[in-house]
């Protein structure tokens, strides 16, 4: 059932796409530059000094990522992230020709507004997004998506690092280029939610619930009219045969006195 409401989704194939094609760019960082710095003969505390930068910008991020989410759009963050992304790409291409293993740092501590800003923008969209019945099968798709997408870009940059070297580098920039302006120009509805529809649902809702409510205080209303014309009735007849009574019984009563 998730896969059918996945597949009939529009905004959640095109964010599929998204996460499957940011984490093959991504995980060149994760695995083909650390080979680079290997052949750089870079010592190895600058290797763990990297490590440790790009682990602890995520932290303030995630901390006031309520405060990010409130201020700035889904789009805005995925495009952020993806512009953020390309600049890690271009010091890698300069990393590259430079051979100067200290571009590593800056290169690194770009990763919470590339990985992380990015992460945190897809777990709250893809909840959005999904419909309510599939919103923990949409979570996982964002991980899923990660995995997958790494795995794929490890094999096929690892293949093109192995052939031409720095080259990869460039062609990674340049494919990374041509995503943003596909993002920023091609894919206008990424990152957005569809709020109209969803007022017009809310909207639709609360006339249906105000219509249930008028109906059923017409019914009680009625209801309770004509439990109330019925009791007076009643009561009507009621007074009525007593008072057949009595007079019977007065005029029985002057009839023994004559």
């Amino acid at each position: 059932e998730a896969i059918i409401a996945f597949c009939y989704s529009r905004r959640l194939i095109m964010f599929v796409i998204h996460l499957l094609t940011f984490n093959m760019q991504l995980c060149i960082f994760d695995n083909v530059v650390w080979i680079h710095l290997e052949t750089l003969h870079s010592p190895r505390s600058l290797v763990g000094i990297a490590t440790a930068l790009q682990t602890l910008i995520e932290y303030p991020l995630f901390f006031y990522s309520k405060y990010i989410l409130a201020r700035l759009s889904h789009r805005h963050l995925f495009i952020f992230s993806h512009s953020a992304l390309l600049l890690r790409l271009i010091l890698l291409v300069l990393l590259g020709y430079s051979s100067y293993s200290l571009l590593i740092l800056p290169i690194q501590l770009l990763h919470g507004f590339s990985f992380g800003v990015n992460w945190l923008a897809s777990c709250e969209y893809a909840q959005k997004i999904a419909p309510r019945h599939i919103t923990a099968s949409a979570q996982s798709v964002v991980s899923t998506s990660s995995i997958v997408a790494s795995a794929i870009g490890t094999y096929a940059y690892g293949l093109l690092y192995e052939n031409y070297g720095i080259y990869s580098f460039i062609i990674s920039a340049i494919s990374q280029g041509l995503i943003c302006v596909i993002i920023v120009t091609g894919l206008p509805s990424l990152g957005e939610i569809n709020i109209n529809s969803e007022l017009k649902a809310s909207s639709a809702a609360a006339k249906n619930r105000k219509t249930t409510t008028t109906t059923t205080t017409t019914s009680s209303s009625s209801s309770s009219s004509n439990i109330s014309d019925f009791t007076y009735r009643k009561v009507a007849r009621n007074r009525s045969s007593s008072s057949s009574s009595t007079n019977d019984k007065n005029n029985n009563e002057l009839g023994g006195v004559v």
